[in-house]
């Protein structure tokens, strides 16, 4: 194992050893291709090994040139090309790769781009002061597909850093900027790459594909945006982890038919289709899943968990399951401002294909459930379930065990009496308190957040203040939503805003 290696996306390519972060590190777009793919001046990454990468890099600089001539004995990275009948006002580069047969991989440094470049104009090559013509010209895809990691070595981590070199997390990322010219911004080929903090954008096409059954991928506090067509394709992976990631504005679906995947902590927003369309066996935990021009969910195939979500102003159902599809489980989301159902199943009432539970619901405009049989802990406010109870301030009753202090007559207190306090928050006596200046008692919060040193009023005789944090209980009339993704407590339910 050695490394770990640098790479400063903003830097025209030299080639380079990538052993430092100075005048050794990779450069460019073609000194990220060197990393992945090895050159005579630099190893490819492997198991267990870690690349820093920083800055803003043009995918559509990668351009592939056909040759006439086989070159690879004497043409080599570092040379410098430009077109053979315009020169350099045409376009120029540098190589990057030569070693194929009839083939050269340059960075452009100037000039035209790949899809204006004039095949008849051929290629000359000003450090080895030769020519040939091009029969072909074209975009070079950046492809990971040369070495994978392994359970045993570890993954290869590539790791957008800022321009310190430091990881910041969610701050900072490396850029890998499609320009609206290369199909896909990556293909990852080879199994267990980590990707952190990394953005691929504009691509034509997908964001990020792979090869058939690329297994094993991590992404973390990855963004992909404004793809042409899905962010991920998702049919490509399977046992992918996708942590903190944003998936944001593609043509069609956000992630198309993962298997075996895992999304945590994810903002899925602006798809052209479904946010998500599951295939099998793919957990969905914390997510927010928002603005998304059809389902936020289709769960097409079978085994697929959403849980813990924000599943918010979809233009079709929030959750669609698609018929003859079963074992789909929806538990503890918040499911609002759907256009169509909160949920629909396509199949037939109390066909085992899903259970939902513990699950909060509000305006969706064709109702809260289709052919789907209510949980009886989820709340929600078109009287589809028993809990219906759900507000514009998205407020749900919850019993909590208040104790209290300077309490004031408070045994007087009568179940039913209602509590007023400054705080804005009330409800309404469950248990009668258990002492007159201390004690405990049940109470049913029907509006605001009781918080510690809040003064309360009961019945408009009896007075205290809370000692301590209010406990939530499970007895008698209790609540069930006390957590939903970025907002712990329901505070509103108001449109979601997609995360930057």
């Amino acid at each position: 194992m050695a490394g770990p290696y640098y790479c400063d996306l903003g830097q025209d390519y030299v080639p380079a050893t990538g052993l430092d972060s100075g005048a050794n590190c990779h450069k460019g777009v073609g000194g990220l291709w060197d990393a992945i793919h090895g050159a005579s001046s630099a190893m490819s990454l492997a198991a267990g090994e870690t690349l820093y990468l920083k800055g803003t890099g043009t995918l559509s600089r990668l351009t592939v040139v056909t040759t006439t001539s086989d070159h690879s004995a004497t043409w080599e990275e570092g040379d410098a090309v430009e077109s053979d009948g315009g020169g350099s006002a045409d376009w120029s580069g540098v190589i990057i790769d030569a070693t194929a047969a009839n083939v050269v991989i340059i960075e452009l440094v100037s000039g035209k781009s790949a899809s204006d470049m004039t095949i008849p104009d051929g290629i000359k090559n000003t450090t080895a002061a030769e020519s040939d013509t091009t029969p072909a010209v074209g975009y070079q895809a950046l492809k990971a597909d040369k070495n994978a990691g392994s359970a045993a070595a570890g993954y290869i981590h590539i790791i957008g850093v800022d321009a310190s070199w430091a990881d910041v997390g969610g701050t900072t990322r490396a850029v890998l900027d499609a320009d609206s010219k290369q199909a896909n911004a990556i293909s990852i080929e080879k199994q267990y790459h980590h990707w952190k903090n990394v953005e691929w954008s504009n691509s034509t096409d997908n964001g990020v594909t792979g090869a058939s059954n690329t297994y094993y991928q991590w992404f973390q506090n990855c963004l992909i945006d404004n793809a042409g067509n899905y962010s991920i394709d998702g049919s490509k992976f399977a046992f992918a982890v996708f942590e903190e990631c944003i998936l944001r504005n593609s043509s069609s679906f956000g992630c198309f038919l993962p298997t075996r995947c895992r999304f945590f902590r994810c903002t899925i927003c602006g798809a052209g289709n479904a946010g998500l369309m599951l295939a099998t066996d793919t957990i969905v935990d914390d997510c927010v899943i928002c603005n998304n021009a059809a389902r936020g969910v289709w769960a097409y195939w079978h085994y697929n968990s959403i849980r813990h979500c924000v599943i918010d102003n979809n233009k079709t159902a929030g959750i669609m399951i698609r018929a003859g599809q079963f074992h789909t489980q929806i538990i503890g989301n918040r499911i609002t401002h759907n256009d169509g159902y909160g949920i629909e199943d396509e199949d037939a009432q109390n066909n085992p294909s899903a259970y939902e539970d513990y699950n909060a619901f509000y305006e969706n405009v064709s109702g809260e459930l289709s052919n789907v049989n209510a949980g009886t802990n989820s709340h929600g406010d078109a009287g589809e379930h028993t809990n219906d109870d759900m507000t514009a301030s998205g407020y749900v009753r919850r019993t909590l065990l208040i104790t209290y202090d300077n309490g004031s007559s408070m045994t007087g207190a009568s179940v039913g009496d209602a509590i007023v306090t400054a705080a804005g928050w009330g409800g309404t006596i469950l248990t009668v308190p258990t002492g007159d200046a201390t004690g405990t008692f049940e109470a049913n919060i029907t509006s605001g957040f009781a918080d510690n040193n809040d003064t309360f009023t009961i019945g408009g005789v009896e007075t205290g203040t809370v000692n301590g944090v209010p406990v939530v209980t499970f007895t008698g009339d209790n609540g069930t939503i006390y957590h939903t993704a970025r907002d712990a407590t329901l505070r509103s339910v108001a449109a979601s805003v997609p995360v930057a």
